[in-house]
């Protein structure tokens, strides 16, 4: 079922494996990951390209994803981290079936201004996937302002800056900065 102990001598975790098609890697990894959401969220030379089937292998991918999380802890709430960009749907996946699960999701990239965002033509689906989270973290004071103002301004949520919180649909997302770094 895709599953490795890791370490490989004791382990002392298990690694579950989710495979891929050659279709899916082009399209949600090479395709909308690194060729839309990379330009995009770090304001590139080189344009994003915003093309409708990697879309679709995007958000497919992430409902694989979710679904292999959802496998896992056999339908009981849970604490579920999301990392990056390459999972910005999964977190309303899971939220949707496991509604009492706690969710973080750590967005290691840049987040743009709003307007740069709103470029791409699925903003406010891949705001309100992230959304689905109970946290949401950034690396910097300027990404996570971004992203209110992203949320505040296309998705028209509730943005508290004092306390630093999103209420979109009835729910409340804390949203962070934790640099990854080492001092």
């Amino acid at each position: 079922r895709g599953r490795l102990g890791v370490p490989p001598h004791k382990p002392s975790y298990t690694l579950r494996r989710i495979w891929l098609t050659r279709e899916e890697e082009q399209g949600y990894y090479y395709g909308f990951s690194n060729r839309a959401l990379w330009p995009l969220c770090h304001i590139a030379y080189t344009r994003p390209v915003f093309n409708a089937s990697d879309w679709e292998q995007y958000s497919r991918v992430n409902a694989k994803f979710a679904e292999a999380v959802l496998d896992e802890i056999e339908g009981s709430p849970a604490i579920v981290l999301v990392q990056d960009y390459h999972f910005a749907l999964a977190p309303l996946f899971i939220r949707r079936q496991l509604p009492q699960s706690r969710i973080a999701t750590f967005w290691h990239i840049p987040w743009p201004r709003p307007e740069t965002f709103a470029l791409c033509p699925w903003s406010r689906t891949l705001l309100e996937g992230l959304l689905g989270s109970t946290s949401i973290g950034f690396q910097t004071a300027v990404d996570r302002n971004h992203f209110l103002a992203s949320v505040e301004q296309l998705l028209h949520a509730d943005v508290d800056h004092d306390e630093e919180t999103v209420t979109y649909k009835g729910r409340r997302v804390a949203v962070g900065v934790f640099p990854a770094s080492i001092e």
